[in-house]
């Protein structure tokens, strides 16, 4: 968090400095940079970790537009240039919303105020930022095999319509109309006479007018507070990708520092005409500029508070979205990481609801029921995950666990196989060659931990491959696991450090070495006698008490 608040305010130096280059005036810079400031929007990209992807594109995209102004109007070499476009490329990597800069960079250059450079000139530039471009897309397919996600809300129609009505409520949210919230509970327009967006449809073409009447007047200040405002806001009108919402807080970081420089503009516009005005007019606009500013800065803190952590996040999003599955199954697990179960349930059965052919509540509320120690009804939902599509690892190992946990150990076995041949994980082998051992089968078992230590040795895997090798009466073999296992360098509990002691002491009489097995024997008493071990009339105990008496044999003994 203190990085994200330190990274925000490197950003709000340099929105400051851009006010300051746009507006040349020293006051307005400050009120545009205190604007993007405390813009309630702010809290979601400074107060949620994952936030600081905005704050990163911000850091390099605002330079990057300072860059390429200098350049632009020549002011500044190839060196501005250059610049812009290293910057370009930062913006990218730190977040695709930077795609949006060409756009921005080539309206300024269509702005009559704002080019001095010739065409040849500018052409050239832009082919940097294209090959840029070009680089970061094919870099983003090989990651990610494909420029953007699949939409999974809505039709292509009721998404197109949907985006002037996006716009508007990004306005909405930058002058105060909408609050900001984790989540907005909007939906997709299902009509082009819907009275949203025939309204929204209008707000664009005034807008386009206004931009049109700025260039036009040669007014390269607005001009470049209105682009800002929404150029940067289109790829995030790719709706359906993102969640079931239209909008979101955190899309605005950029844009609001155009919103800072719009706000800013207007103000000194409002000023001008209030010169020949009397003091109590102007003492009246300044109190309303400060009431307004301190308003942004309180709605940045309320709004801040709701994202202090998971439950206090999806809390309020639940209240404000009711009938969203995804807000349901979120706060679900907010409950079920607070161990709060049935709660837990009560949101993933909710979600469930909403969402009928969702698997991801499912899972999840089989998740909470295995937690519950309602393993039987736990693996009806995996079940009924599975038989819905869903095949993940997460989904397989739970059911496993559940399985194991009712049993089931051919079951589980057969789960954890499909869970590795999803992808191999130390810890699916690791309880596969459990299930396996409790089966009767120590080769089979054996493998399992070999393969899991290949890819994370612990001292867990060292102490099971001991207990199989123990019970295929390898005692050599067992104490060398063992003694891995106690030299692993992993922090025991006491009452793993027991069962260490006492399938050494086991291994060691196996080899007839009497008096290092009643050491090891007379270490796992101490600790089973401080409370970490099986009850005093257990066969472990009776077992470890004949060692130390000298009277013990473990040759024949059951792994534990």
């Amino acid at each position: 968090h203190l990085t994200n608040l330190l990274l925000h305010m490197l950003c709000v130096v340099a929105a400051h400095e851009l006010a300051r280059r746009t507006l040349r005036n020293v006051w307005a810079a400050l009120l545009a940079a205190a604007v993007f400031a405390v813009h309630p929007t702010r809290a979601e990209s400074v107060c949620w970790i994952s936030g600081r992807t905005d704050i990163l594109s911000a850091l390099f995209y605002l330079p990057a537009i300072m860059m390429f102004l200098e350049w632009l109007r020549g002011a500044g070499g190839a060196r501005h240039a250059i610049g812009a476009m290293l910057a370009y490329l930062l913006s990218l990597l730190s977040k695709e919303t930077a795609l949006s800069f060409p756009l921005l960079a080539m309206a300024c250059a269509a702005h009559p105020a704002m080019r001095k450079r010739s065409v040849r000139e500018t052409v050239v530039v832009f082919i940097g930022f294209a090959a840029i471009t070009a680089v970061y897309l094919l870099l983003r397919i090989s990651a990610l095999g494909a420029i953007a996600g699949p939409p999974v809300y809505g039709t292509f129609f009721t998404r197109t319509i949907t985006i002037p009505v996006a716009l508007l409520k990004y306005a909405g949210l930058l002058v105060g109309i909408v609050g900001a919230d984790p989540h907005h509970p909007d939906k997709l327009a299902d009509s082009l006479f819907n009275p949203s967006v025939i309204v929204s449809i209008i707000f664009l073409g005034l807008l386009a007018a206004l931009a049109a009447s700025l260039w036009k007047k040669g007014q390269a200040a607005p001009f470049l507070g209105l682009s800002l405002t929404f150029a940067p806001l289109l790829p995030a009108l790719k709706l359906g990708t993102f969640g079931d919402v239209l909008y979101a807080d955190r899309f605005l970081y950029i844009p609001s520092a155009g919103f800072g420089i719009l706000a800013a503009w207007f103000c000194m516009a409002v000023s001008n005409r209030l010169e020949l005005a009397g003091t109590r007019i102007k003492t009246a606009a300044v109190v309303l500029l400060c009431m307004w500013l301190a308003a942004l800065f309180t709605g940045a803190l309320a709004n801040a508070r709701h994202w202090r952590n998971d439950m206090a996040l999806f809390g309020r999003a639940v209240r404000t979205s009711g009938e969203s599955a995804y807000t349901r199954y979120n706060y679900g697990n907010a409950l079920l990481k607070a161990g709060r179960l049935e709660r837990a349930l009560e949101q993933f059965m909710l979600a469930a609801r909403l969402e009928p052919l969702a698997t991801f509540p499912i899972t999840n509320a089989g998740i909470a029921l295995a937690r519950a120690g309602r393993a039987r009804e736990a693996i009806d939902f995996f079940k009924r995950a599975e038989m819905l599509g869903e095949a993940t690892t997460i989904l397989y190992d739970n059911m496993a666990n559940a399985q194991r946990q009712a049993g089931m150990l051919e079951e589980a076995a057969a789960s954890y196989r499909k869970s590795l041949a999803i992808r191999e994980t130390d810890v699916a082998l690791n309880n596969l060659g459990e299930c396996l051992a409790a089966l009767g089968k120590a080769e089979q078992a054996r493998e399992c931990f070999l393969s899991a230590l290949k890819l994370r040795p612990s001292a867990p895997v060292y102490n099971n491959l001991a207990l199989a090798e123990l019970e295929m009466k390898n005692y050599s073999k067992a104490e060398r696991w063992l003694r891995k296992a106690l030299a692993s360098g992993d922090r025991f509990r006491a009452d793993q450090l027991f069962t260490l002691e006492y399938n050494m002491s086991r291994a060691l009489a196996g080899q007839k070495r009497m008096g290092e097995a009643s050491d090891h024997a007379r270490k796992a008493l101490q600790l089973a006698d401080a409370g970490y071990g099986p009850p005093p009339d257990s066969a472990p105990i009776r077992e470890l008490t004949a060692m130390v008496s000298g009277r013990g044999d473990s040759s024949t003994s059951s792994p534990q």
